[in-house]
């Protein structure tokens, strides 16, 4: 049965496209927190948000990303926005994100929209059941069921490329909708339609990890996409030059001398005597491969809370690949905003939580830990610890 309705969902994807049909929302449900849509967090250089681009603000660690922000990664700089288990997109240097906008409240599948306007972000819808829908200028709209994709807007050529690692990716432009295939890209040039589906050759963790490389995932895609010129095969009107060397010298050995020896019959003929040749074979050229190795999956996080002689928060998790970054947050449970946010760059450590005090008798605390590795494969855990106050 599970077969059937993943294979169900599928064609209706693939005929929602076909038909040119992206569902246009015209009644907005609130959020479960009103005004915040998810958790912005700087992770290199410079990151800013605000309402609009004249009230943008630096960002420092990990600050709420409300409905309507608009987000500036610049300087190289790099951004992790988290909404929750369902979706987690890393947006890098040179890009601009604006008016977001998010449903998820408590039985209501996520449901997030912006508009990407300069640069690129990879991502991972993981829960099934949410959606994510993007806009790019010239009127290019991309719609994500799941699972990891990336979107890109290079301004300077004004061409959208869309890319399906795995899952369910569509792109409608200039009166066109279409289905990616797993393991496909498509560019679409501003005002224009989708063009010819083009191979991936490469992970998502590569693609993150060069785009961190070039402080650009513009250049990253273009660098990885780029098809390698095939090495010159000599043919039997071709030369090969050598390659000359500071310390190589060619000293060719004597070659032999014809001599010419009248045959003894009675009309002479001469024969030349073979004169030795040399043939130089050309140094052969090294070729690099491109080589990986394998990131170990993360996974077994933990957390613990002991109360003596201080009250410390402890986590550890196997897997991943450094560096590790991530964030731990506490709460009262009665609270809808943590009271302690702590930058987590460690796979494995300790805490010490200060609770603010409270009169009088016993509470709950909900700590949450989302844990990230340098490959982009992210953890959760949370847990519940009772304190209690005497006044």
């Amino acid at each position: 049965m599970k077969k059937k309705s993943s294979f169900t969902i599928l064609f209706l994807f693939i005929a929602m496209l076909a038909c040119n049909f992206f569902p246009r929302t015209t009644t907005e449900v609130p959020t479960s927190q009103p005004g915040s849509a998810a958790a912005i967090t700087r992770e290199l250089n410079i990151v800013r948000k605000g309402s609009s681009a004249d009230k943008l603000v630096q960002l420092i660690g990990t600050g709420p990303l409300l409905d309507g922000d608009m987000v500036q990664v610049a300087e190289g700089g790099e951004a992790i926005l988290d909404f929750g288990d369902f979706l987690r997109m890393r947006l890098f240097n040179d890009s601009r994100l604006n008016a977001v906008k998010v449903t998820s409240a408590s039985g209501v599948p996520l449901d997030v929209r912006m508009t990407l306007e300069a640069g690129g972000f990879t991502g991972v819808l993981a829960k099934s059941g949410g959606k994510a829908e993007y806009q790019t200028p010239g009127g290019t709209r991309i719609l994500v069921l799941g699972t990891e994709f990336f979107v890109i807007y290079d301004p300077a050529r004004g061409v959208t490329t869309v890319g399906n690692f795995q899952g369910m990716v569509g792109v409608e432009a200039g009166g066109v909708g279409r289905a990616i295939p797993t393991g496909f890209f498509v560019e679409v040039p501003r005002d224009g339609q989708p063009g010819p589906e083009i191979p991936i050759r490469f992970t998502l963790q590569e693609l993150d990890r060069q785009a961190r490389a070039l402080q650009s995932l513009i250049a990253a895609l273009q660098d990885l996409s780029a098809t390698p010129s095939p090495s010159p095969t000599a043919s039997s009107t071709s030369t090969l030059t050598p390659m000359p060397t500071a310390t190589s010298t060619w000293t060719p050995t004597p070659t032999a001398t014809s001599t010419w020896t009248p045959t003894p019959t009675a009309t002479s003929t001469w024969t030349p005597t073979p004169t030795a040749t040399f043939t130089r074979t050309p140094r052969p050229t090294a070729t690099s491969t491109r080589t990986s190795t394998p990131c170990p999956q993360l996974g077994g996080l933990t957390l613990t809370v002991t109360e003596y002689p201080t009250r410390t928060v402890s986590w550890n998790s196997t897997g991943g690949c450094s560096p590790f970054t991530g964030t731990l947050t506490a709460r009262y449970t009665d609270e809808s905003t943590p009271y302690d946010t702590f930058q987590v760059t460690t796979r494995s450590g300790t805490h010490i939580d200060e609770p603010p005090v409270r009169c009088e008798g016993t509470f709950t605390i909900l700590y949450k830990l989302t844990l990230y590795d340098s490959s982009g494969q992210v953890v959760t855990f949370t847990k519940t610890s009772e304190i209690i106050w005497i006044c």
